[in-house]
């Protein structure tokens, strides 16, 4: 069983164990994802959430290389995936 959880640290928790799920940056995406599970973010909104005021000098760079890193992760876990859609990603 995998567990996301967002009240309190955000957090992935698979058959009991937690998951280091990298960079402070890296969990805010995931939050950001899971407030919105099964719809699409659109790439810009995620940007704005993440960084707010304070983007990375290419902040869809870094929003990929999260993404990239954070599939990985949920890639070994079972059933839960990162699409890209359209406009965004959406958290499965």
């Amino acid at each position: 069983m995998v567990e996301l959880r967002v009240l309190g640290p955000v957090e992935v928790v698979a058959d009991g164990t937690r998951r280091d799920i990298g960079h402070a940056r890296q969990r805010d995406v995931l939050a950001v994802l899971l407030l919105d599970v099964g719809r699409a973010v659109p790439v810009d909104r995620l940007v704005d959430r993440v960084w707010g005021e304070r983007p990375p000098r290419q902040p869809r760079n870094s929003l990929y290389a999260y993404v990239s890193r954070l599939r990985a992760l949920l890639g070994a876990l079972d059933g839960v995936t990162i699409e890209r859609e359209r406009d965004g990603y959406v958290l499965e």
